[in-house]
């Protein structure tokens, strides 16, 4: 079993996950080059302008000779690899080459001032290094400061003041100590800083990274392959909700331990917020399917420890994270919900679902506004009852940039993925409103109706929103019908039987679409404030089977509480003859009409009024 860690535990995962170590220890070679350069070329040219005013030429000579010598071999070892042992080599070289100068000048030259000159290099020399001493992974450092120091000091014997002379030892001695508080104060700026990135970086519950410190692993990926895991923990906010937000955390923690022993320290792992977990691997990895395992732990609640299983629902990708985090999480987070979909544990985001990514994002701008994907258009098909165009239902389409029409079996459930429906709804609403109102003067006019989801009916300010349409277009509102899938969810339906309730008030038709493939019963029906029920075509093809005795039964209920009966998807006579058997006499499908665009069955509807208008008046003569 395993035990939920605690929020401190160490984060197994490798220099990429863990965050930022400290500042370093040691400049790059590059870096270290471009200072060490910085200082060579002007020294080598000043100092003997400098030094041949008191020494010999060939001493002058072989001093620059030797300092240019000993740093272009330092440089050139420093550029590929930088280690102690070479600072401190090179360090020691050049300060028994700068203890040479006051040395020097206390040889060949009688006058303090040129003594004084020599110490002046030696202290710009003393500042270069002290300026470097932090950055610089010297534990002896002293040494050459202590041995120019040693060397101004007894050459000053014979030049100045012995008192003068020994006094530069207390000032070389302050410059060593204050060089040394500065160095220890840099490394416990560097521990206060890795505390406090890890802190900014890291979830404190569970340890790993958060959504800052995945942003870090992206950078450092830098472009390279990667492989990246979406996972989510199922049933989780039923264990919250059950057991309480503290046993949650405790799941999350055994799920994070377990999800990092599982990968090993080779991924980097992180909380992506609430039960979502990311996992990101160099390479194109194959993950196994024991990824997904179920996680066994324990929690303590009363005083009593109680097991508690929770399965995995992972979603995998892979691509370079060049300026792609959001895409890959994205096609991590579609594939993880195709293995909730599915009752899979781990779902790879292959072609397929990228060809459905592509197209819900597709819809997903279309939707919105933009017409670069092409638009969303209405159709209407005729419904027909006594054989009179009765009314017609608005149907989305897809028109792509090229022409082509995509139905709504082709997008709309990757529109619901993408929470669009209600988008969609408005839209088609105003259409259905709009198509009505053509008719508005004209004798026996058509109802116009449409769907919209029972969750969107529902939502706050629909009816208010239907209200202000009908008015806007001055349609009366028995000619418009909404309809409502039946599969969807309308067990505890409360909120938006209260809105039906609300629109049937105003006279808006309610129908339920669909009907007899979802889950309605004969005594909710009676409740159900409706209007009509629209048989779907599954029912009609039913009737001459022992299904027709139900299918009897329902349309003798409906008739007895006032409820209209519209038999969709009449494709044949047959079945036309088998729903008049029952009674019905509303009809929809190809035996009578196709879907065309709005303008044509507004033809349509207008041709067969002036025929239906004709034939009375030939009745009345």
């Amino acid at each position: 079993m395993i035990q939920s860690p605690g929020p401190t535990d160490p984060d197994p995962t490798d220099r990429r996950a863990d965050g930022h170590k400290g500042l370093p220890q040691a400049l790059s070679g590059r870096v270290r080059l471009v200072s060490v350069v910085g200082g060579v070329v002007p020294a080598s040219v000043g100092i003997p302008l400098v030094l041949v005013v008191w020494a010999p030429l060939w001493f002058a000579v072989a001093w620059v000779v030797a300092y240019v010598t000993v740093s272009g071999v330092f440089c050139g070892l420093v550029y590929h690899r930088s280690t102690e042992r070479l600072e401190q080599t090179w360090s020691t070289l050049v300060a028994i080459l700068y203890a040479a100068l006051p040395a020097s000048a206390a040889y060949w030259s009688v006058r303090p001032q040129d003594w004084w000159a020599a110490v002046a290099i030696v202290m710009a020399y003393v500042a270069f290094e002290v300026s470097a001493l932090p950055f610089l992974p010297i534990n002896e450092w002293r040494l050459g400061v202590t041995l120019v120091a040693i060397t101004v000091t007894v050459s000053g014997l014979f030049v100045i003041n012995p008192i003068v002379a020994v006094g530069f030892l207390g000032a070389f001695a302050a410059i060593i100590s204050a060089a040394d508080r500065l160095r220890e104060l840099k490394r416990d700026l560097e521990v206060h800083l890795a505390e406090a990135q890890r802190t900014i970086r890291h979830d404190p519950m569970t340890g790993l990274l958060n959504r800052r410190g995945l942003a870090w692993v992206f950078e450092q990926f830098a472009g390279d392959e990667i492989t990246l895991a979406l996972i989510d923990v199922d049933r989780f906010k039923a264990i919250n909700d059950t057991h309480g937000h503290h046993v949650g955390d405790q799941v999350l923690i055994a799920v994070a331990r377990e999800l990092r022993e599982r990968l090993g320290r080779t991924a980097s792992l992180a909380r992506l917020g609430g039960d979502e977990f990311v996992a990101v691997l160099a390479g194109a990895v194959e993950l196994d399917n024991s990824l997904a395992d179920r996680v066994n732990t324990s929690f303590l609640l009363h005083g009593r420890r109680s097991p508690i299983e929770v399965g995995l629902s992972i979603g995998v990708t892979q691509g370079s994270s060049a300026n792609a985090a959001q895409r890959l999480l994205s096609q991590a987070g579609f594939a993880m919900r195709e293995s909730k979909r599915q009752g899979a544990t781990l779902s790879h985001f292959g072609i397929d679902l990228r060809d459905r990514l592509d197209r819900t994002l597709e819809i997903t701008a279309l939707a919105h506004g933009s017409q670069d994907e092409g638009e969303l258009v209405p159709v209407a098909q005729a419904i027909v009852q006594d054989d009179c165009i009765a009314g017609c239902e608005l149907l989305v389409r897809w028109r792509r940039p090229d022409g082509t029409l995509l139905l709504p079996g082709q997008f709309l459930p990757m529109a619901v993925e993408a929470g669009l429906m209600s988008t969609i709804n408005e839209q088609m609403l105003e259409h259905a409103v709009r198509f009505a109102a053509r008719f508005n003067h004209r004798p026996a006019a058509p109802f116009v109706s449409v769907n919209i989801t029972a969750t969107h009916l529902g939502d706050s300010g629909f009816c208010d929103r239907v209200h202000r349409l009908l008015l806007a277009y001055r349609v009366p509102p028995a000619r418009l019908m909404i309809e409502i899938t039946e599969t969807e969810q309308l067990a505890g339906y409360g909120r938006w039987e209260s809105a039906a309730t609300d629109l049937r008030s105003l006279g808006v038709q309610l129908a339920i679409d669909d009907f007899g493939t979802g889950y309605s019963s004969i005594e909710r029906l009676h409740h159900l404030p409706i209007s009509h029920l629209k048989f779907d075509r599954t029912l009609v093809r039913s009737v001459s089977g022992p299904f027709g005795e139900i299918v009897a039964g329902v349309a003798r209920f409906a008739k007895a509480v006032d409820i209209g009966i519209i038999a969709e998807g009449i494709e044949t006579l047959g079945e036309y003859d088998a729903m008049r058997a029952f009674d019905i006499d509303a009809y929809q499908g190809y035996l009578f009409h196709r879907p065309e665009s709005l303008d044509v069955v507004e033809a349509q509807i207008i041709e067969h009024g002036r025929h239906v208008a004709r034939a009375a008046g030939e009745r009345v003569a």
